[in-house]
């Protein structure tokens, strides 16, 4: 059985736990043997305990003491620098993988200080992430860095049939509420549809981690914007309740909607076809890697914040009585769930990490 160790600074419930989860409810059984190791404990250990075996409070020292007590045949170091400055100085090292998922500019930045001699190879989300990993890693060869998307829950996100309710069509936007996520944009497009006469709401999910002054600037600007009433802010939310949300967005017609300045994989954009909500996004990122498989997906460029009102305006509230926009959601939910559900996305993720442990 091989052994494999992955090491990630934040022990949070967020996008990289939540893979490491689906990677873990998709591994290979009596073939791998999982270890997970943090710096911190901040619900991680209510996500992954029980799926493998899990180390906190694990500084630099700490990993170093962990590596040479437990032999693993990988180590996959997921965007922490941390861990790689100090396996550097160990004499005997592990065979270290490098897993990239941050798509910020300045956090990218660590990888044109990892030397030759320390990747076995590199794993990313996207073909865009592919070309910010080349770009910062010269000496990187074709063959060393693989591609494999993320792993949605399919149980959850999941279509179910159309049931129209009354209500004001939401507009839908998910995330953090800062400014890689540019929400202020979300808030201007709601404008923008306000002034044209457009009814709707305008819905934000997550943000629960904003600073104080930083929520009382997103009021402040939702004035500015003459929004403030048509506001919901869904800040604290359980994962596993936005499937609902979604879909109850989804009965009253809304659209969902994406302002960010770049994305490593769109994970938000595919949750919300696969239940059926039409989404309108900005085209950065790896986004436009959705859009190839997806009508349910219209880009607009990001400063061109008009074409997303007009998109927008086409869709909201009156696409669920169009059958044809019916149908296409329907066929897209079933065939993004086969292409990013866990048997299919894990059972080629841990083939590739098999095949590398098994590299003399």
């Amino acid at each position: 059985m091989k052994r494999v160790l992955f090491l990630y600074k934040y022990g949070i419930l967020g996008g990289v736990c939540t893979q490491l989860y689906h990677r873990l409810t998709a591994i290979p059984k009596n073939e791998i043997e999982v270890h997970c190791g943090f710096m911190g404990n901040h619900g991680a250990e209510d996500l992954l305990g029980g799926f493998c075996e899990l180390h906190f409070s694990l500084d630099g020292n700490g990993m170093v003491e962990l590596l040479e007590r437990e032999k693993f045949d990988l180590v996959v170091i997921i965007d922490t620098e941390e861990y790689i400055q100090k396996i550097l100085e160990m004499e005997t090292r592990p065979r270290v993988v490098i897993e990239v998922h941050t798509s910020i500019e300045r956090n990218l930045e660590y990888l044109t200080r990892i030397p030759e001699n320390l990747p076995y190879g590199f794993i990313t989300v996207s073909e865009f992430m592919r070309e910010e990993v080349n770009k910062r890693v010269e000496y990187l060869e074709a063959d060393k860095l693989k591609i494999i998307g993320n792993i949605i829950d399919t149980s959850k996100f999941t279509y179910s049939e159309l049931q129209k309710k009354e209500g004001d069509p939401p507009l839908v936007w998910v995330g953090k509420i800062d400014d890689h996520k540019n929400w202020r944009l979300a808030m201007e497009i709601s404008g923008g549809l306000r002034d044209r006469g457009v009814v709707h709401e305008l819905w934000f999910v997550g943000g629960h981690t904003a600073s104080g002054a930083r929520s009382e600037e997103f009021f402040t600007y939702a004035e500015e914007c003459g929004i403030i009433d048509t506001i919901k802010w869904f800040d604290k939310i359980e994962h596993s309740e936005i499937s609902k949300l979604l879909r109850r967005a989804r009965n009253l017609g809304g659209v969902g909607l994406v302002t960010s300045k770049g994305e490593s994989f769109g994970m938000s954009i595919l949750e919300s076809i696969l239940v059926g909500l039409p989404v309108v996004s900005a085209n950065s990122g790896a986004i436009s890697e959705i859009s190839e498989l997806s009508p349910a997906l219209g880009l607009y460029e990001l400063q061109d914040s008009e074409n997303a009102i007009k998109m927008i305006s086409e869709r909201i509230g009156g696409w669920r009585d169009n059958s044809e926009w019916c149908t296409i959601l329907r066929e897209e939910s079933a065939l993004l769930a086969e292409k990013f559900g866990a048997e299919g996305m894990g059972r080629e993720y841990w083939s590739h990490i098999i095949e590398i442990c098994n590299v003399e």
